[in-house]
């Protein structure tokens, strides 16, 4: 006599067990993918805010240059916001704990003074005048008909000017903070790159 066997339960174990490791694979595969999404957004947004920075870098090297291309007889004008000809008094330099946006206008760099708020998205001001469009490519302040707000922040910071020989009035060295801030999600990130700048004038 011949014993029957029932395999339906067994090929229905099986079955439950197969898709269970499928969908374990699935939500381990979209985890990974999703983590890789992150971490792309993220070093495209830090690269941004390294290339912003380096910008704000070479503004203030611009504007020291221009400055002493246009007043090379006067040494002390080196630090002056809105590089002019034909002034001789320089009457809006940068000074020591001011807050500043570089700005680029027909092809030359200046600086605008914000009433000395400095840049910080932690706190419950809202910073908008540092707020960053992009118009064709470019990263600027304010807007135009077709430019789109940014998730960038961008400021100038001078944390100290130095004058080591205070009998000439003329300061030697500044050292500036340029600072990138932008908010992914409810996190605020942040990069910061200092530069001494000398005057050799």
């Amino acid at each position: 006599m011949k014993i029957r066997q029932n395999k339906s339960g067994l090929i229905l174990t099986e079955a439950l067990l197969a898709i269970a490791m499928l969908s374990i694979g699935s939500l381990v595969l979209a985890s990974i993918i999703q983590t890789s999404v992150r971490t792309t957004v993220l070093s495209r947004n830090y690269l941004i805010a390294q290339n912003l920075a380096t910008e704000g870098m070479e503004a203030i090297k611009s504007v020291r240059d221009t400055n002493w291309l246009l007043q090379p007889g006067d040494p002390d004008c080196w630090l002056e916001m809105e590089p002019n000809s034909g002034v001789d008094i320089c009457p809006l330099k940068m000074s020591e704990g001011g807050n500043y946006r570089p700005e680029e206008e027909g092809g030359k760099w200046y600086m605008t003074n914000w009433s000395g708020e400095e840049l910080d998205l932690s706190d419950t001001d809202p910073d908008i005048e540092y707020l960053l469009h992009e118009d064709n490519g470019r990263y600027l302040y304010g807007t135009t008909s077709s430019s789109e707000p940014t998730i960038f922040y961008r400021a100038i910071n001078v944390i100290s000017i130095a004058d080591n020989a205070p009998a000439d009035g003329v300061d030697e060295y500044a050292v500036f903070e340029v600072v990138v801030e932008w908010k992914e999600g409810q996190k605020v990130r942040s990069l910061k790159r200092e530069l001494l700048l000398y005057n050799f004038l």
